[in-house]
């Protein structure tokens, strides 16, 4: 049924649910998982004509710290047998998920109902519901078990 499974983490708690769950589903259809992370990126003060190289190295510093954490999250959430391509992406989330889903021709996004909190939610707003409203593809939203 399901052949190309997408799951975002941004490495909170609930979102490693997720990523066990997308874990459990690729190996019972024997899919191949897309384990994506997605930061946004900074922007240049308006002043700036021409980018900094202290912007690029911002960006570089975010995926070199991003890269193990998937590892990790790869070796430990993640069953062997599963087939997993991970991907670290810049851009607003709830778009780059569905963009991304779309690239990669996911059947099925696998994210969690839950990541960031407080004020930043607020500002960002729910990054789920944005996946659930715009994505073609069927979204499984995975509720935290703490």
């Amino acid at each position: 049924m399901y052949q190309r499974i997408l799951t975002a983490t941004d490495f909170s708690e609930s979102s490693q649910d997720a990523v066990r769950t997308a874990s459990n589903l690729a190996k019972a259809f024997q899919a191949e998982l897309i384990l994506l992370h997605v930061y946004v990126p900074m922007t240049p003060p308006p002043d700036m004509f021409i980018s900094s190289p202290d912007w690029y190295k911002y960006e570089l510093a975010w995926r070199e710290a991003a890269e193990p954490r998937l590892k990790t999250i790869v070796q430990k959430l993640i069953d062997p047998s599963v087939h997993v391509k991970t991907l670290i992406l810049s851009g607003l989330p709830a778009q780059t998920i569905d963009k991304c889903a779309a690239d990669e021709k996911a059947d099925l996004i696998v994210i969690a109902t839950h990541g960031m909190t407080g004020w930043r939610h607020y500002v960002m707003g729910s990054v789920s519901q944005k996946v659930i409203q715009h994505s073609p593809l069927p979204v499984l939203l995975v509720r935290s078990s703490k």
